[in-house]
Parts: structure tokens; C-alpha cells; sequence
């Protein structure tokens, strides 16, 4: 059992090992003890946007790591913590595209409703996602 525990604990923290794991499941990046590493979240977000729900708080609230998993995978909007002109437009795109394929079933439909109705209260609170980066918890 030690020897089982020793393993893991190296496995986790061999950087190379875990990129190569998320590259085959991104979701091994939940295991990880890497989920502050920007370049390794970009990497698991590439592979699956979903993911994004494991990322640290402070790479929830990166921009480039929000945009490449809304771009992966548009309801990954939904653990955004972070919010601007550029991730809007990304996140539409990929919507409408969706939608125009008849792709769009009812959680998409929810978490659209949702993020819209986030970036319009964050607008009565005088934070306009369009015009600044909007850092969702800071409001």
C-alpha cells in the first residue's frame, strides 16, 4: 500500500506524465496537482473546455485560458469566472453555430440563458463586460 501511495504521488506530480494523461483524457487534469499551471490548463481546456471547472479559482478568471475552453466547448461558460468583449464573442460564435446546426439540448439552452442574464446584472452593477474584463466573484 505505501509503494501504491509513492507511485501515485509521483505520478501526480510528473509534469510531462500528467500532460501526456490529459492529452488522452483531460480529465486526469482533475487529479493533478497542476491545476494552477497555466500552460497544463491550456492543455487540458485544448482537449475538453469542460474541464475548465477544475482549474484554480485564478485560472477560472485568466482570459486566455477562459477563451480556449469556450472555444473547445461553449458550455464551459458556465465555470467561467471571468468575463470580456473577446470571451463574449467567442462564446456566441460557437453558440450560434450550434444552434444553426440544431445542435443546441437543454442544459446548452440553460446556461445560455444563464451567462446572458450574468452579463446583464453585472451591467445594472455598473460593470460593463463589453467595454472591461469583469472578474465575476469581485462583484
Amino acid at each position: 500500500m505505501i509503494a501504491n501511495k509513492f507511485w501515485i504521488s509521483n505520478v501526480q506530480t510528473d509534469r510531462e506524465f500528467v500532460i501526456r494523461a490529459i492529452q488522452q483524457n483531460a480529465h486526469s487534469f482533475s487529479w493533478s496537482r497542476f491545476r494552477t499551471d497555466e500552460e497544463v490548463a491550456l492543455i487540458a481546456v485544448r482537449t475538453n473546455g469542460r474541464v475548465l471547472s477544475s482549474c484554480a479559482d485564478g485560472l477560472r478568471t485568466e482570459p486566455r485560458v477562459v477563451t480556449a475552453a469556450v472555444i473547445q466547448n461553449y458550455k464551459s461558460i458556465q465555470a467561467a469566472g471571468v468575463d470580456n468583449a473577446q470571451i463574449y464573442a467567442t462564446y456566441m460564435a460557437a453558440y450560434q453555430h450550434a444552434e444553426s446546426n440544431d445542435l443546441l439540448d437543454d442544459e446548452a439552452k440553460g446556461i445560455h440563458s444563464q451567462y446572458l442574464s450574468r452579463r446583464k446584472w453585472a451591467r445594472n452593477r455598473g460593470s460593463d463586460p463589453d467595454k472591461q474584463t469583469v472578474v465575476w466573484r469581485l462583484l
